[in-house]
């Protein structure tokens, strides 16, 4: 997994003042221009001086950067000049120059490039008939003018950013579909990527083997290659150098013709450093040295970086904040596009779509390196569903490979879905990973599982993903708390559904609480005895999750029935499956060594090493225990498993780390990194959404962290919405939680729906290690729309 920080960067929209369509900016009352000059560039980040020099009366700057007529930079050379503007709502109008003819490849190359960042980034691209720009089309002063290029050795040139009125971009005959995206990255505002500040970790530039231009031999119109060489202050570079960029160039940019001669000795303008990560298939060995000095420029397509600054320059609002939207009610991260990035989907069970009341949502954040951009709004309408009121999509959420492709996909349930008139019969829908994000798969029912659609039966109240047969392939675990199978009572079950290759998923089996108990290698323990006794409320499936608790290599379910009264009315349990080929398997009921009525064990669940020995040992929220004599205050029950044998091992309240206090609900919800992946060990966080932080405050929320210190899992940190939001009455921080662990180390979003009204919030805090979280982002809506897959 990526880096926090982007990599790619994004000198901020080079523009240059304004000229009407048509004029090439010359004035012959100016004093004739040098051959080379510098201009004022006035960025995001502060003033740049900028190099260039000047070729057929325009300005051109590292290479391939028109930063217009130079007769304008010179009638303005007291001014900075303003980089700073973008294109409004990310649409860029062009068109070509009638010069380059109907049949011209160049054409059908701007179109290929086009489909590539319209399949890939917000932005979107209006072709206009001719050079005359209609007045009625919107944005229509300012547009780009594809036409041909007069610079030798040049593919093509174009403005950094939207500069105002026509812009040029220029193209070589011979331009390919890399180059055209190579400019039209300009032209949107991204540089070089080897001008970063931040360069002389990567490459090295060895100035005495670039063309300078100056020589005899040169054209008069031939560049200054120095010049794309130089840093640019402006260039801020973000997270981990992109040798892959479509903006970065080659080794051999600009070489000189005497490269093999002294001083240069047949070294390269530009090489790798060898302590600089570059992949294979972009940097390469050519004289066997041992080290991969030699740098190819990727012509072929936007790099993830690249795809990444796009979103962080042109994303567009998602949604709108309204009071009872409910904004991280659930929460659930993967990468779905497979570029290295974490992305997360956050619930929005509340959300009106329309007039249709808390029809609810699902608003997906791009990962990036410079954060979580903006990327799509899921409703039932985008998943091919009828919106209906109190469906509640977004409720649930969970994250898998389900068709093994890479790419992540997402789980979405809908447990208020009405079908017919009757409310709470519940849904799940299926979003299926790919290079462009999320796309809509698959509707599914209790009709899918072969059962019937009734009312209460909350179908997709809870959901788990993982692959419980073995076969690569994660599979679906959807909980239906209320139930009843055929005549039986409304103890609620979990369906089970296998991943398929084309992305959907299909009926495999269902669970409840008379599976019989299997011990051992799949052995039956005679004679047979069911786990438990399903019985009227038990809420059986009201929580779910997924992990190794053996070490089988495949996943085991967990669910949790916090009403199940066999020991003590609604004292809760914890039902455990173990994964296997035919189907699951009952393996063990679990409860708290003292059962006491309304503890509700399994409100919520977790897998987690506690102690490093490669069992996955099991943790429950029993969040309406009382502790101390302190009503539902609220605790956790871990559960501690080697081989088959699991055994009762510990309960953590908030004592000593927090007071315990009535009403607290401390383990209301729960997650956990499972296993360590380098900086993200394993951890578990447990939830106290209604903790009262300070003062008269109440339902604020708190989060507490515990680590594998030592072979145990002990206390480490405490998450509070401050520093960076206002702890309020009523803000529920931590009633959505998910993390996530990556190589680079551990991502926690925390949902705080009750936030402002109701309408909700996300704080997404980062961990190296067992070292504190920090606050990194909020996430909330705003704006009045969202882009959505083309």
């Amino acid at each position: 997994m990526r880096t926090w920080f982007r990599s790619g960067l994004a000198l901020a929209l080079l523009a240059t003042a304004c000229a009407e369509p048509g004029d090439d900016g010359t004035d012959d009352g100016l004093a004739p221009v040098a051959e080379r000059g510098t201009a004022r560039v006035k960025t995001r980040w502060g003033e740049q001086t900028m190099s260039y020099r000047v070729i057929d009366g325009r300005a051109i700057a590292e290479g391939d950067i028109d930063l217009g007529p130079v007769a304008r930079l010179q009638l303005y050379a007291n001014t900075a000049i303003d980089t700073t503007r973008r294109w409004p709502d990310g649409v860029v109008h062009y068109t070509f120059d009638p010069a380059i003819a109907a049949n011209d490849v160049r054409r059908t190359r701007v179109a290929d490039a086009i489909a590539h960042y319209e399949a890939l980034t917000p932005v979107r691209f209006v072709e206009e008939p001719d050079d005359v720009c209609p007045d009625e089309a919107p944005n229509c002063t300012d547009y780009v003018y594809i036409t041909s290029t007069t610079i030798p050795g040049v593919g093509g040139t174009s403005a950094l950013g939207r500069v105002g009125g026509k812009q040029n971009l220029t193209l070589a005959a011979n331009a390919s579909v890399g180059t055209v995206i190579h400019e039209f990255g300009h032209a949107l505002g991204l540089s070089h990527e080897q001008n970063r500040p931040d360069r002389a970790s990567y490459v090295t530039i060895n100035s005495e083997c670039i063309d300078t231009g100056d020589e005899a031999d040169d054209a008069d119109n031939e560049i200054d290659w120095n010049g794309q060489y130089n840093v640019s202050a402006s260039s801020e570079g973000f997270g981990a150098y992109d040798f892959a960029s479509v903006m970065h160039y080659s080794s051999t940019g600009g070489r000189d013709e005497d490269y093999l001669a002294a001083p240069c000795n047949g070294r390269q303008p530009m090489e790798r450093k060898a302590t600089a990560w570059c992949p294979e298939s972009i940097c390469s060995d050519p004289g066997n040295d041992g080290v991969a000095e030699f740098i190819s420029a990727q012509r072929t397509a936007l790099s993830p970086g690249d795809v990444n600054s796009m979103w962080g320059m042109y994303a567009e609002g998602i949604g709108a904040s309204e009071a009872g939207d409910r904004l991280g009610a659930a929460i659930a991260a993967g990468d779905f596009d497979g570029d290295g990035f974490v992305d997360v989907a956050v619930g929005a069970p509340g959300e009106d779509v329309g007039a249709v009341n808390a029809a609810g949502a699902v608003f997906v954040w791009k990962g990036s390196g410079e954060g979580f951009q903006p990327w799509l709004t899921i409703t039932q309408g985008w998943l091919g569903a009828a919106s209906e009121a109190t469906d509640e999509l977004g409720a649930a959420l969970a994250v898998g490979d389900l068709d093994a492709d890479g790419y992540v996909d997402l789980v979405i349930g809908a447990p208020g879905e009405v079908n017919g008139g009757v409310s709470d019969i519940g849904a799940v829908f299926i979003a299926r990973g790919s290079e462009a994000g999320l796309v809509p798969a698959q509707t599914v029912t209790q009709a899918t599982v072969g059962d019937l659609d009734e009312g209460n039966d909350r179908f997709g109240a809870a959901l788990a993903v993982g692959d419980f047969d073995g076969d690569s392939r994660d599979d679906v675990a959807i909980g239906a708390p209320g139930e009843s199978l055929g005549a039986g009572p409304a103890a609620g079950r979990v369906f089970v559904l296998r991943g398929q290759a084309n992305g959907t998923v299909t009926a495999w089996d269902s669970v409840g609480q008379d599976e019989i108990a299997v011990v051992g290698n799949g052995g039956i323990a005679p004679p047979p005895v069911p786990l438990g006794v399903a019985a009227a409320g038990d809420a059986f499936g009201a929580a779910l999750t997924a992990g190794r608790v053996d070490t089988d290599g495949r996943y085991d379910l967990v669910v949790g029935a916090p009403c199940d009264s066999d020991n003590a009315n609604c004292a809760g349990a914890v039902y455990l499956f173990r994964g296997a080929v035919g189907s699951l398997q009952g393996w063990r009921r679990l409860t708290r060594a003292a059962p006491t009525a309304f503890d509700r064990v399994g409100w919520s669940v977790a897998v987690v090493d506690r102690d490093g020995d490669g069992d996955g040992d099991l943790a429950a929220g029993a969040p309406y225990a009382t502790v101390s004599g302190q009503t539902s205050s609220g605790l956790i029950q871990l559960w501690n498993t080697s081989g088959t044998s699991l055994s009762t091992s510990s309960l953590w309240s908030q004592s000593p780390f927090a007071a315990n206090e009535p009403g607290d609900l401390f383990g209301a919800t729960l997650a956990s990194v499972a296993r360590p992946v380098l900086f993200s060990p394993a951890q578990l966080y447990a939830a106290a959404p209604v903790e009262g932080t300070s003062g008269d405050l109440v339902e604020t929320g708190v989060v507490q962290r515990f680590t594998v210190t030592g072979g145990a899992l002990g206390h480490n940190a405490l998450v509070r919405e401050s520093p960076v939001g206002i702890e309020e009455d009523g803000d529920e921080f931590g009633r959505g939680l998910a993390v996530y662990g990556a190589l680079e180390g551990t991502y926690i979003f925390v949902g705080a729906p009750g936030e402002n009204d109701d309408s909700g919030a996300v704080y997404v805090l980062g961990a190296i290690g067992n070292a504190a979280p920090t606050h990194r982002q909020v996430l909330v809506q705003h704006g009045a729309g969202s882009h959505t897959a083309p």
